[in-house]
């Protein structure tokens, strides 16, 4: 049974090879070396879920791992030459100089493009599928595929709509929870603190950040107001947006349970929250792990993929240390970027004191220092850490307090100057650096 196994295995991979090899390398934008790796990591995966998809469709399966897995790349894009194997010389009836030299262009031109983006493009263009199944291949967010059926955009289109909306919604949740602690004009001033905040760029962006803060913010609030129920279903969601939600399912539990102790909203409502929180990361987790063949699959990804992985500090600590004295031999080292992001942790540190001795309700503080252990607990790209940071935003509550003395032109200068410095600093971030 194996050997026959084997033998299809064999036979299908001497089949498709070449052509799996020619989709790779569109997928790297030319690279034949990467494109080679890319086909080998795809095939072996294939190998152990053989058993389960030889009959349906094992070639869709390849092609699914690899334009995620080629999606996935965090590398800097490169806007110079790209390094191809020399050409055989083989008899030819023709002369065929201008099909490579079109082929070389064609390679090249897609090598400029985002990773993600450059999959799609292949995706759509060179395999000929339809948006919609383009969407299924690199696992787009579920939100924004149906975004797209409804409103007839494309897949990048939805997504900047979806994130441009997260985040309108994501500042009147900011707004809400800020102004009932401190007042309406606290809770402008909070979101303008927000608006600006190193890293901000990534808010209408094709990320899923300001989607996860909007449910975070009005969880958040829902807490506050004891509104049990939506509190669990918003943290819910949050944990099928991003791991992270952790933190703020950690903090909707704390409540809870001061709640039931207080005896304040009876017993029901509080425990359903409780069990209604973790169920979306969970199925995140699960969902992620099944795809994967893998049950701690998300872990593997962001490991493998990015290098993230929970360190306890180490990188961290490596990187507040390596900066003062002008050493740059640290993972993912971009000095001024990543000067930025030390400022941001530092300011982050600096207000965690004040707003814990302002005594807001349990939730928010939870909520904010376990957002604060992830995000310097983990190794990572440091220059993104300020943009890691963002749901943090109940840190932005005793500034804010204290900007609402000023008056409002002095306000508006403050907030415009730092509009201009969080700006430029986004455009650094995208168009020179290109981090991920």
């Amino acid at each position: 049974m194996e050997q026959a196994r084997a033998g299809e295995f064999d036979e299908f991979v001497a089949a498709r090879w070449s052509a799996l090899l020619h989709l790779a390398r569109l997928l790297t934008g030319g690279d034949r070396h990467r494109a080679e790796d890319l086909v080998q990591e795809s095939l072996f995966k294939l190998w152990f879920v053989w058993s389960k998809v030889a009959e349906e469709a094992p070639e869709a399966y390849v092609r699914k791992v690899m334009a995620r897995a080629a999606a996935r790349s965090a590398r800097r894009r490169w806007w110079g030459e790209h390094p191809v194997a020399h050409l055989p010389e083989t008899a030819a009836t023709g002369d065929v100089s201008a099909t490579v030299a079109e082929r070389f262009r064609l390679e090249a031109a897609l090598g400029r493009l985002p990773a993600k983006q450059r999959a799609a493009v292949v995706l759509r263009y060179y395999q000929d599928l339809p948006e919609r199944q383009v969407a299924e291949v690199l696992g787009c967010p579920a939100l924004m595929r149906l975004v797209s059926e409804v409103t007839g955009l494309g897949l990048y289109g939805a997504g900047l709509l979806v994130s441009v909306v997260s985040s309108f919604v994501a500042a009147l949740g900011i707004y809400a929870v800020t102004s009932r602690l401190a007042g309406t004009r606290a809770g402008l001033a909070a979101v303008g603190l927000w608006a600006v905040w190193p890293g901000s760029g990534v808010k209408w962006a094709l990320y899923s950040d300001s989607l996860y803060i909007a449910l975070a913010a009005w969880a958040c609030h829902a807490v506050m107001r004891r509104q049990w129920l939506t509190a669990g279903l918003l943290a819910c969601a949050a944990g099928l947006n991003r791991p992270t939600a952790v933190s703020l399912i950690a903090a909707l539990a704390v409540a809870a349970l001061l709640a039931l102790r207080r005896r304040q909203d009876g017993v029901v409502r509080p425990l359903a929250a409780m069990a209604l929180a973790p169920l979306g990361l969970l199925g995140y987790l699960g969902w992620v792990g099944h795809e994967m063949g893998d049950y701690g699959g998300y872990f593997t990804l962001q490991t493998g993929a990015w290098a993230h992985t929970l360190d306890y500090g180490r990188h961290t600590l490596d990187v507040l240390t390596s900066l003062p004295v002008g050493r740059d031999d640290y993972l993912f080292a971009w000095p001024f970027a990543d000067l930025i992001g030390v400022g941001a942790v530092l300011l982050a540190l600096a207000l965690l004191p004040l707003l814990i001795r302002r005594r807001p309700p349990a939730a928010l503080v939870v909520h904010t220092v376990l957002t604060i252990v992830l995000v310097l607990g983990s190794q990572q790209i440091f220059a993104n850490v300020s943009r890691y940071l963002l749901p943090a935003f109940p840190l932005l509550i005793p500034l804010a307090t204290a900007l609402r003395r000023l008056t409002l032109p002095l306000q508006l200068t403050l907030l415009g100057l730092a509009a201009l410095a969080s700006g430029s600093y986004a455009g650094y971030a995208l168009f020179e650096l290109g981090v991920p």
